[in-house]
């Protein structure tokens, strides 16, 4: 008896949503053939304007080969948002012209292009350098361009103050239904369905608000219950045996650090339980010498003062340089064990030496803030390949870091095209066993998430999350804690919700990566 009505409401649901159905089905058929990548931002290919533009070019940052295929693929992504977005202008009663709604939606897309493009190249640039702070500048920027515009652009006259925070609960959501991506190989694909449909619910509302706004504080409530349903809880690593109490303390810098000024430098030997008589600093440039102390905690002995450009040399020269510094350290010590605790980049320059033997007489290798994955690569300069354009958004962006003062870090140094450049490269160091009588264990910051979304686990060692920034953590008494508890033979208090939670919804919001 109800079948008619049944019937009708169906047909005239068809009518209102085939664009978004049609781009959903579009999406899911793109992603089985091969041409999209499968990782958790597909969510946003169905995402509400103008967020669904950021998807598209982070995917295009990230593979295009060259330009030609930039401006093509750019073309494309313009032409099919505007003719869909004024479609359901359309189809929603919004305006009756598809003229005005094809306008409406392209004055949409053109604003949000260059601030999107931006966000872009800032997200990929921190991937393939492994700068955190790259990477939370373009998620800030791109989420800020879409709360402004989806409320400036979307929202009905008079509704936009209140409509504000039904965008900011449906981009909550949103980062809980793209954490699904995680899930392989069948949780993106889900995700696209689930965003298509809770887009559909709040575009709906955007365009023709009903009462009942009061909604949005719901939503912001089950939000929360769902990006913490997504954290993931890490196992906890096995404990090693405690280190000799005569042991020396061996800290190495890592990148843009020079002798006695960077994060590790600032380590407290005292706090770990080393006096400064057993103390060493690392010299990118080897043993020859002492060194002004600058900001270090101990006298810098056994070190040839070094300069920023140092830290970028070719992998090889400074393995010879730690594995020299080592032997002068053991000389001046009687050959007593070797704590060896490095900050960032300077954990590829110990594990690499101890993995292939040279560095005798380490007992302990202590990571902090380190990666052992490169997420994505990039060509060499004026090369074409897939990361292209991505790469010459970093090389514009180290420019300007360089320019600023902000670091000397250069995308193109020997170093990084060794291990940032290629897909594989700190995969192929980390990967590398280290000797039996030495113990690896890397404290992952937990803001350094958003450039680790492969993981941030050791091949075969212990990681432990540690609630800090990349720079902060060489001063964190959390991490201080840990390390006492790695060489007392203990296991360390670990953050087990703000990285997992992270590694579970920024994802989504960064391009894909190498795998994907």
């Amino acid at each position: 008896m109800h079948r008619p009505a049944t019937e009708s409401r169906l047909r005239t649901a068809a009518a209102r949503w085939w664009p978004l159905g049609a781009l959903t089905v579009v999406t899911l058929l793109l992603v089985a053939v091969g041409p999209m990548p499968n990782w958790p931002g597909l969510a946003h290919a169905v995402a509400l304007p103008p967020l669904d533009l950021a998807m598209d070019l982070r995917v295009l940052v990230a593979r295009a080969p060259g330009y030609p295929q930039l401006a093509l693929g750019l073309a494309a992504s313009l032409v099919v948002r505007m003719a869909l977005l004024g479609a359901l202008f359309v189809t929603l009663g919004v305006t009756r012209s598809p003229r005005v709604a094809f306008g409406y939606a392209a004055r949409l897309y053109v604003a949000a292009l260059v601030p999107l493009a931006v966000a872009g190249a800032f997200t990929f640039a921190g991937l393939a350098s492994l700068y955190a702070w790259y990477a939370w500048f373009g998620v800030a920027l791109a989420v800020l361009i879409a709360v402004i515009l989806s409320v400036r652009r979307l929202a009905r006259p008079g509704t936009r103050l209140r409509q504000t925070a039904l965008v900011i609960g449906y981009l909550i959501v949103l980062t809980g239904v793209g954490a699904l991506g995680r899930l392989r190989p069948w949780g993106a694909p889900v995700a696209v369905v689930l965003s298509a449909v809770l887009t559909g619910v709040v575009l709906s509302r955007l365009v023709a608000p009903r009462p009942g706004h009061r909604r949005a504080h719901t939503w912001a409530k089950v939000a929360t219950g769902f990006l913490l349903a997504a954290a993931l809880v890490v196992p906890p690593a096995r404990a090693q045996a405690p280190v000799a109490s005569d042991a020396s303390l061996f800290i190495v810098p890592g990148v843009d650090t020079e002798t006695g000024q960077g994060a590790a430098f600032r380590i407290d030997p005292a706090a770990l339980g080393f006096s400064c008589e057993r103390v060493f600093y690392f010299s990118y440039r080897g043993p020859d010498g002492d060194a002004p102390q600058g900001e270090a905690a101990c006298p810098i002995r056994l070190h040839r003062p070094y300069a920023a450009r140092a830290t970028q040399a070719p992998i090889g020269l400074l393995v010879d340089a730690f594995d020299a510094q080592l032997a002068a350290i053991r000389e001046q010590t009687g050959g007593a064990p070797i704590v060896v605790v490095t900050h960032s980049q300077g954990a590829v320059i110990a594990w690499r030496a101890a993995a292939r033997g040279r560095a005798e007489g380490v007992v302990a290798l202590v990571a902090l803030g380190g990666f052992p994955h490169s997420p994505v690569g990039y060509p060499p300069p004026r090369v074409d390949g897939p990361g292209r354009i991505g790469a010459d958004a970093l090389r514009v962006v180290s420019w300007f870091s360089r320019v600023l003062g902000f670091g000397t870090f250069d995308p193109d140094s020997p170093l990084a095209r060794e291990t940032l450049a290629r897909t594989n490269g700190l995969e192929e160091v980390f990967g590398e066993p280290l000797p039996t009588g030495t113990t690896g264990v890397l404290l992952f910051a937990s803001a350094d998430a958003i450039v680790a979304p492969e993981g941030r686990e050791l091949p075969e060692d212990a990681t432990f999350d540690i609630v800090a920034t990349h720079v902060g953590i060489t001063e964190s008494a959390a991490a201080g804690s840990a390390v006492r508890a790695i060489l007392s033979g203990g296991r360390p208090v670990e953050d087990r919700w703000i990285a997992p939670l992270l590694s579970a919804i920024l994802p989504a919001f960064m391009p894909p990566h190498a795998e994907a």
